[in-house]
């Protein structure tokens, strides 16, 4: 049916200055429809629909946990921008991405890991800056037995690492840590 009123299209892909599709349609009569549509580039297709991250931000303020939010954002008919439905992982990484904290009024926040134990021995942060070098110095001393650490709980912390520095190895990471 078109064919009978339009006589030639025609698609043109303009780069400078914006983005966009120049589209041009010849009708039967000889006039002429000229368009000109935005094309969005991949992050602007693939990102998350401002109504679905405002539901999230709302949902996030109530305290619910990150599956709870991902269950109820499917069975609101809400997608992520790769019109997938919500995990877990995608609320994660949404939150991340537009800057919306976890609450949750339930939970108190844990007490920061302090640098050194009550019996004496350091936390990998707190051998890093006795020594002034990175965690990942400090990490890298542990996987070369450079420095005696073990795996241990400590109050709400989990698998915490603690480091007992004896003299010789405070020497020993002195000299390191100076080169």
């Amino acid at each position: 049916m078109l064919r009978l009123v339009i006589e030639a299209i025609g698609i043109r892909p303009v780069e400078v200055p914006d983005r966009v599709t120049a589209i041009r349609v010849q009708w039967q009569s000889g006039h002429i429809t000229e368009l000109v549509v935005p094309r969005p580039d991949r992050a602007q297709r693939m990102r998350t629909t401002p109504s679905a991250v405002a539901r999230l931000r709302e949902l996030a303020q109530t305290g619910l946990r990150d599956e709870q939010i991902a269950d109820l954002l499917n069975a609101e008919g809400f997608v992520t921008g790769k019109d997938r439905s919500w995990t877990a992982w995608a609320i994660q990484w949404a939150r991340r991405k537009e800057g919306i904290e976890r609450h949750y009024p339930d939970r108190p926040r844990r007490t920061p890991l302090p640098k050194r134990h009550p019996d004496g021995r350091y936390s990998v942060v707190g051998v890093a800056e006795r020594f002034s070098v990175s965690i990942g110095q400090v990490r890298r001393w542990i996987d070369r037995g450079l420095v005696d650490a073990q795996r241990e709980d400590f109050e709400q912390h989990r698998g915490v690492l603690w480091v007992r520095l004896d003299r010789a190895t405070v020497r020993r990471l002195a000299k390191l840590s100076a080169t």
